[in-house]
């Protein structure tokens, strides 16, 4: 998976302003108007790619730090974000945190590239502290007219555009946005794996949807 983004790295921005219209940047718009980060927060961006979402929240005084398994693509953000937040190569299923060393947890447009999204949850909802909150972002399955509409553009129009770039990485892309689980079944992932007081804000025609849930306080360890 690495490798893949790593091939479209230095394009990865201005391809997904042309795919999408630019309209991925109301999604992120969006999971910033819910969590209405304030100055100081210590902030995860998972997955954090390019690190637009971490520019986000460093511009309201969050202190970030970005962990992606794509070292290619953390170069990117750093090279945006100069030195104002930290970047760590990992594993978004095995975060290498100490627990409880955040008051937020974020991820934008990465639900559909792990292998479980309640692992990936469990993992963000342990680096937070009880009462902070795991926000997700992720393209998801639209209803009516719109969702055979939508599925026809992911399936043809992104693989030949983004072909331009990389045809193998956007055909997968593209393939992976259309078979997205749906906002229901990720409001379900985020509490078995423990948040608590979920809730989705859907957005674009229905095509995103931004999960925010609360860390529940945590049990002791045995023997404290």
């Amino acid at each position: 998976m690495a490798r893949r983004f790593a091939v479209i790295a230095s394009h990865y921005d201005l391809a997904n302003d042309v795919l999408s219209l630019g309209l991925h940047r109301v999604g992120r718009r969006a999971l910033m108007t819910e969590l209405a980060l304030t100055a100081g927060l210590r902030v995860l961006d998972v997955g954090a790619g390019s690190g637009d979402l971490a520019l986000r929240a460093l511009r309201r005084g969050a202190r970030v730090t970005l962990v992606d398994g794509c070292e290619a693509m953390l170069a990117v953000a750093k090279r945006r974000l100069g030195q104002g937040c930290r970047a760590v190569v990992g594993d978004a299923l095995r975060l290498p945190f100490a627990d409880e060393a955040f008051d937020v947890a974020m991820v934008g447009y990465v639900l559909r590239n792990v292998l479980s999204a309640r692992r990936l949850f469990e993992e963000m909802g342990r680096v937070v502290v009880p009462g902070g909150r795991v926000a997700c972002l992720e393209f998801t399955q639209p209803s009516g007219p719109i969702r055979p509409l939508f599925r026809a553009y992911l399936v043809t129009v992104v693989p030949a555009v983004g072909g331009l770039v990389d045809r193998e990485a956007y055909r997968y892309l593209g393939r992976s946005v259309a078979c997205v689980a749906g906002a229901e079944v990720v409001a379900r992932a985020m509490t078995e794996a423990g948040l608590e007081d979920v809730r989705v804000r859907r957005c674009v025609l229905g095509t995103m949807a931004v999960h925010v849930g609360r860390v529940g306080a945590k049990p002791q360890a045995q023997g404290r």
